[in-house]
């Protein structure tokens, strides 16, 4: 027993396991589906099993696909019911005990139960091994199992006979499957059937399609003839080996148009037969054909149709198939006219030369119109193929008939015409031209003709050379139908004699001709010249010549086939590549030069085209390489984006040529310059660059050098610049001195800096120091000369002495002088003088600048005067330009303002008739400013004479007042320079001559006045 069991788990077990994943893979017994059209899983009943007492069932397990039980792989196929390598797969010799009950045994481990199923190798073939399926539930008295494996039987189909118009539906019925789906529990192991579960059907064929389980029908709408197969499966899964079929016709689509064929499909004077023929129906057939005549009811066709009635007839035809679809129309129309047509007038027309006549003919018809005229001599009709649709005419006199037939084949009656006409002239060869062009086959020659009466029908040629006596015998030249002019094409030159031909038959007189412009000899070239130097393109000039039609056209190629384009000009220019040309030539009538002479003879070589070989040509263009400045960039780095130069530079231009593709290049001719701002002031000329003596800007500058490069065969090179400055000129500076007047102070100096062209770069200040500015200050306490040094980015260099002149640090000096020095009752003058003393630094002083008096008073220059009205001190400021200052003390102690006092007395003091004398006593008293009276001076007389004394005698002979004053007097001044008071000097100016008051002109009004009586003036003046 153990030995049994441990054979069924090694090979049956995993096989159980593998065939229950899915049900939509085949299955069963017949290879069932897993689901049906839908897409809905079938649900098979695969095993099932009872366990219990035999009194109580106690479970009832029913095992169904897919998969209410493990998956395991069969351990024969390696593959799940799927044919995937999923699941867990067993040992081939695994042993697994059985304790429980199993089959018809009995002991054990009751707490196991196991169920059997078969499997579905991958081969499709179903394993007959048995595999148990351990299942863990409980075990009590007994266990009982089923499974079907038997396949149903049975199945039915139906489906409508003969064909359908649009679809059919085929049902399937039927099928038995042995035994009850589930048993009783008390039922023994045995083979139960599980009972019809679902129908399935292929159609032509096909796959296998699975039917709901409550729709066992498919509806079938394909045109044409359907075969569908069915089987049944019942509810394990098996499906039938029996299968049923049934034959589905569907006609989706209208028969073929039929064919109508008439006996003559145009115009007849008889019976036309009409004749309709189905062209078949794809599917159901044709039911039969139907007509319809002039557009009346549709009658079935049995026979061909007649159609004699004269008028158009129109029959019309149609199919109508085995499930009553029609299909389109076809139509024909009969032509039936048995109406002849009517002469109504016919007119007779000679030519100019009265040798034919045309019978121009007026007839109608109807119906079918008319078809064409014959003529005839006797009156009877002619037949019908004699008639065309030409005007009749008539080549000698005579009684003719006419007739008109029309498309029917109707004939008219005749009408009858009397022709007279004869010629008996024969006609004259007016001219032949010939061609005076040149041709290489062919020329023509055109010859004219006429006849005055019968006309001209023909015109021939011939050769010269033939005998001229058989020229009239029976067709001796070449004749062409012509009634005026003719053309001939002749291949060879030679001599011709022209002929005319009447309608008559009369032969004209020869008219002799020569053809001499055929041209059979090709053109020959002579020479080929070309430009054998450098350059980027070759002008090619071929020399040819031709002895007859002259030279035409010429042509280069690349090969030696035959060019397909010509050119007027032996010349051909812009050649620009180098490699082998072939020269060709053409005369006028398309002969070429490389061919053989056309009468050269069967087998004579064609000479071929002319070859040269050009390697000269170089149109790639040279490139420059660089420019390379001599000078020094004075810049610093970095911060402009060309070189600043204080020297002139003389740069190096480099640059190479490039060659063409194959060839060798011309090499570098010249290289070319010029300086300019930019692209758009280029200028036309450029200048040669010279090795020896390499460009040089002279000249301040600032813009670029361009540089071009030419070779040997003109091809330029883009232009490449370098850019840089050229300056030469030192940077101008200006100074500004703070303050700019004298001082005694600081002076600054601000320097203002520009530079006409590179700008300024820095400034050295005289202590050493750099400013990286255009404008620097400096400050200096002491006069002198200060260096300033002034750079530029192109490293030009100024030095700009500044010279500081303006510092004044000594004090002015001053001295004075009262005026008058001598004692005074009237105001004194202290006239200030100043000086400004020479400074060490051996630069002149700044001089006085100004004087400000004892009153505030700032009087402008080194000196002053001051008018002082009292004795005492003054103190002046004297300021030089570089305000340094200086006090000067002055002193005044020679005013005098108490006037004297004077006692007299008179000798005799008694009365006297003599002379009396009268003796003066003068005192001067003491100032109240402390200061020294003044003395007496003098004493003056009565009579003006002075006494130079503090006494004084005087002599009078008179009794009376003597005061010894005079008073002068000044008018119409212009202006008075002295005030009321002021004591003055002989010779100081008083006033100015003027015209004011009472006056007419500049003048001075003087009077004398002495002791209160007016004086005569002149006797004042010595005069």
């Amino acid at each position: 027993m153990k030995q049994k069991w441990k054979r069924y788990s090694a090979s049956l077990l995993a096989l159980l396991l593998c065939v229950t994943l899915l049900a939509s893979t085949a299955f069963a017994a017949g290879g069932a589906l897993g689901a049906d059209r839908n897409g809905t899983p079938y649900t098979y009943v695969i095993g099932y099993m009872y366990s219990g007492s035999s009194q109580t069932v106690n479970t009832r397990e029913i095992f169904t696909s897919p998969n209410n039980y493990d998956i395991w792989l069969c351990p024969v196929c390696g593959r799940d019911p799927l044919g995937n390598s999923q699941g867990t797969a067993l040992s081939p010799n695994l042993y697994m005990p059985c304790y429980g009950y199993d089959i018809a045994a009995t002991g054990g481990d009751m707490s196991i139960r196991y169920a059997l199923v078969r499997h579905r190798h991958n081969n499709g073939q179903l394993s007959d091994d048995r595999v148990y399926i351990p299942v863990n539930v409980p075990m009590y008295a007994g266990c009982y199992y089923g499974y079907d494996l038997t396949e149903p039987t049975g199945v039915q189909v139906s489906a409508p006979t003969g064909w359908q118009r649009d679809s059919a539906v085929v049902r399937f019925s039927g099928g038995t499957d042995t035994g009850t789906s589930l048993p009783d529990w008390s039922a023994t192991p045995g083979d139960y059937g599980s009972g019809i579960h679902h129908y399935e059907y292929q159609i032509n064929g096909g796959a296998w399609t699975g039917c709901p389980v409550g729709d066992p029908t498919v509806t079938i709408t394909a045109g044409g003839i359907t075969t569908v197969t069915a089987r049944v499966v019942d509810g394990a899964g098996n499906a039938s080996g029996q299968t049923a079929t049934a034959k589905v016709y569907i006609d989706p689509a209208p028969p073929n148009v039929p064919g109508v064929t008439l006996s003559t499909e145009q115009w007849t004077n008889s019976t036309v037969t009409a004749a309709i023929k189905d062209n078949g129906d794809a599917h159901s057939g044709v039911a039969r054909t139907e007509y319809s005549l002039d557009g009346g009811s549709w009658t079935a066709y049995s026979g061909v149709l007649s159609i004699e009635a004269h008028g158009k007839h129109t029959v019309s035809a149609r199919a109508i198939d085995n499930v009553g679809r029609i299909s389109r129309t076809a139509s024909k129309t009969a032509l039936v006219d048995k109406v002849a047509p009517v002469i109504s007038k016919v007119e007779q027309q000679p030519d100019s030369g009265h040798t034919e006549m045309t019978l121009a003919v007026t007839a109608t018809d109807a119906d079918s119109g008319v078809k064409g005229y014959a003529v005839t001599t006797e009156e009877k009709a002619p037949a019908l193929d004699s008639f065309t649709a030409d005007i009749p005419k008539a080549d000698h006199n005579g009684v003719y008939y006419i007739w008109a037939a029309d498309k029917a084949g109707n004939i008219s009656a005749a009408a009858k015409v009397d022709v007279t006409a004869l010629d008996i002239v024969p006609p004259v060869v007016v001219k032949v031209e010939t061609q005076r062009t040149w041709d290489a086959e062919e020329n023509w020659a055109k010859v004219t003709a006429q006849d005055d009466n019968s006309g001209v029908v023909a015109i021939g040629w011939e050769r010269a050379e033939k005998d001229m006596g058989s020229r009239h015998a029976p067709d001796p030249i070449t004749w062409v139908d012509s009634t005026a002019e003719a053309a001939f094409i002749f291949t060879e030159n030679g001599s011709y004699n022209a002929y005319a031909c009447d309608l008559a038959g009369n032969v004209s007189e020869p008219y002799p001709f020569i053809i001499d412009h055929i041209d059979k000899h090709s053109p020959v070239i002579d020479s080929i010249e070309w430009d054998k130097g450098w350059s980027q393109s070759k002008t090619i000039t071929v020399k040819a010549h031709d002895t007859e039609s002259g030279l035409g056209q010429y042509a280069v190629t690349r090969t030696a086939d035959r060019p397909a384009e010509w050119q007027d000009s032996n010349v051909f220019a812009n050649i620009t590549e180098n490699g082998t040309y072939y020269l060709w030539a053409k005369d006028n009538v398309q002969r070429v030069s490389a061919d053989a002479d056309a009468d050269g003879g069967e087998g004579t070589p064609d000479p071929g085209p002319e070859k040269i070989v050009i390697d000269t040509i170089d149109r790639s263009r040279p490139v420059m390489d660089d420019i390379l400045h001599s000078a020094v960039d004075n810049a610093p780095a970095g911060m402009f984006g060309y070189p600043h130069f204080n020297e002139v530079d003389r740069p190096e231009l480099l640059a190479h040529d490039l060659a063409d593709d194959g060839w060798t290049d011309s090499g570098i001719k010249a290289i070319y310059y010029q300086f300019a701002a930019d692209e758009d002031s280029l200028e036309a000329d450029w200048l040669t660059y010279d090795e020896l003596d390499k460009p040089a800007m002279r000249e301040e500058y600032f813009g670029n050098i361009y540089a071009k490069a030419e070779d040997n065969a003109g091809n330029v090179s883009d232009a490449i610049f370098a850019g840089f400055m050229f300056e030469q000129t030192e940077p101008v500076a200006e100074k500004t001195l703070t303050p700019d007047h004298w001082t005694n102070g600081a002076v600054e100096i601000d320097l203002s800096t520009d530079d006409n062209l590179s700008g300024v770069r820095d400034i050295t200040l005289p202590d050493g120091s750099v400013v990286d500015a255009t404008q620097a200050k400096y400050t200096v306490d002491k006069n002198g000369v200060y260096n300033f040094s002034v750079r530029d980015y192109c490293g030009n260099v100024l030095t700009y002495p500044v010279e500081v002149s303006n510092i004044d640090q000594l004090a002015p000096a001053a001295d004075y002088e009262v005026m008058p020095g001598d004692w005074t009752n009237k105001p004194v003058t202290i006239r200030v003088t100043a000086t400004d003393p020479e400074p060490e630094d051996g630069y002149a002083p700044s001089g006085v600048k100004s004087i400000t008096m004892p009153d505030g008073t700032v009087v402008e220059g080194s000196t002053a005067d001051f008018a002082a009205d009292a004795n005492g001190k003054y103190d002046f400021i004297i300021t030089d330009n570089g305000g340094n200052t200086f006090t000067l003390h002055t002193e005044v102690s020679n005013i005098d303002y108490l006037a004297p006092e004077a006692e007299y007395t008179v000798t005799p003091d008694i009365w006297t008739n003599g002379p009396a004398a009268i003796h003066v006593t003068a005192t001067d008293p003491e100032p109240e400013d402390g200061y020294a009276p003044s003395g007496v001076k003098s004493i003056t007389m009565p009579d003006g004479t002075i006494v130079d004394s503090d006494t004084a005698d005087f002599t009078v002979s008179a009794n009376g007042t003597y005061d010894g004053t005079f008073d002068t007097l000044y008018a119409h001044c212009s202006s008075i320079c002295v005030t009321p008071g002021q004591q003055v000097q002989q010779g100081e100016v008083i006033g100015y001559v003027g015209s004011t008051g009472n006056s007419t002109g500049n003048h001075l009004h003087f009077e004398v006045w002495e002791n209160g009586q007016r004086r005569n003036a002149m006797h004042y003046f010595g005069v």
